[in-house]
C-alpha cells in the first residue's frame, strides 16, 4: 500500500509549488503519522535541502471521525518534531483522495458532489488548488526508487494518472490516445464514474462529442448517483467552449439529455 501511494504521488504530481500542503484522508501505511509521509514528500520534491532547516511541504491527514471540514479547520502551520517549521496558507492546499486504491487529485468543481467521497473529503475538494502541481518532473532520488510499485493489477490506474496529468495542462490529444489504448481495460463498477470524467472532457476537446456523450450516458445509466457530477463536468465543458456543440449536441440538448438544470 505504501509503495502504491508513493508511486502514484510521484506519477500524478511531477513537481509541486514550494509551500504546498497536501491533504487527504488517513492512509494505511507503515508510517505512523502524516509527519512521516511529509518527510517523504520533502525528500521527493526538495532534494537540494531535504527540507532542512525548514520543511518545504507538509502532508496532512483528515481524521476519519472528522465529519465536516472548513478551511479554518486546516492548520497550515506546523512544527515538525518541534524542529522543522512549515508555513503555508489556505490558498496553497492540494487535496487528494483514493478511489479503488487509485489517486485522485481533488477537483474543486467536480468533487464537492462526487458521490464516492466522504463528506469531509468533498468539503476539502472545494478549496483544493490543482494548479499548484507543476509540469517539470523531478525524478525521485535513487534511495527512494525502492518505493516505486509496478503492480500489473493497477495498470489501468497508471493510465488514468497519466491522462489526468495531461488534462491538467490541456494536452487533450494525449488524453484521448490513452483512452483509445486503455479505456476498455478499466474496471466497470459503481465507483469508477469519477475516472471517466477526464476522458469525457478529452473527447470533447478533440471533437469526439458523440463518444463523450455516449460515455456520459452509459455512466449515468449504470450509476445514477453520478448525475450531478456529470452535469458539473458538462457545464465546465460548455462554458469553456471545449468542442463544437451544434445540431443534436447543442448545449441545450446536452443539458436536457442529462437532466441538468
Amino acid at each position: 500500500i505504501q509503495q502504491r501511494l508513493f508511486t502514484q504521488i510521484n506519477q500524478r504530481i511531477p513537481n509541486l509549488e514550494a509551500g504546498t500542503m497536501i491533504v487527504s484522508e488517513e492512509v494505511d501505511t507503515i508510517l505512523p503519522s502524516s509527519t512521516f509521509v511529509s518527510a517523504f514528500i520533502n525528500w521527493l520534491y526538495d532534494q537540494t535541502t531535504l527540507g532542512f532547516p525548514k520543511a518545504t511541504y507538509f502532508y496532512e491527514y483528515i481524521a476519519h471521525d472528522q465529519n465536516h471540514i472548513t478551511i479554518e479547520d486546516l492548520n497550515t502551520t506546523h512544527d515538525i518534531l518541534h524542529a522543522y517549521p512549515f508555513r503555508s496558507s489556505p490558498s496553497q492546499i492540494v487535496g487528494v483522495t483514493f478511489i479503488n486504491n487509485c489517486l485522485i487529485v481533488l477537483d474543486p468543481q467536480l468533487d464537492p458532489v462526487n458521490p464516492y467521497l466522504a463528506t469531509n473529503i468533498q468539503e476539502v475538494s472545494a478549496f483544493s488548488h490543482p494548479d499548484l502541481i507543476l509540469p517539470d518532473r523531478i525524478e525521485p532520488p535513487s534511495e527512494l526508487r525502492f518505493a516505486l510499485d509496478e503492480d500489473v493489477n493497477f495498470w489501468w490506474c497508471r493510465q488514468f494518472l497519466d491522462a489526468d496529468l495531461a488534462a491538467q495542462f490541456g494536452h487533450w490529444d494525449t488524453v484521448v490516445q490513452i483512452a483509445d489504448s486503455s479505456l476498455d481495460a478499466f474496471p466497470m463498477d459503481a465507483s469508477m464514474g469519477r475516472f471517466f470524467t477526464v476522458f469525457i472532457e478529452g473527447f470533447t476537446h478533440t471533437g469526439r462529442i458523440r463518444e463523450a456523450v455516449d460515455l456520459t450516458v452509459r455512466t449515468i445509466a449504470e450509476y445514477p448517483e453520478t448525475n450531478e457530477m456529470m452535469c458539473r463536468l458538462w457545464d465546465r465543458i460548455l462554458n469553456e467552449g471545449g468542442g463544437e456543440f451544434t445540431g443534436e449536441f447543442s448545449p441545450h440538448q446536452i443539458r436536457g439529455l442529462f437532466s441538468c438544470e
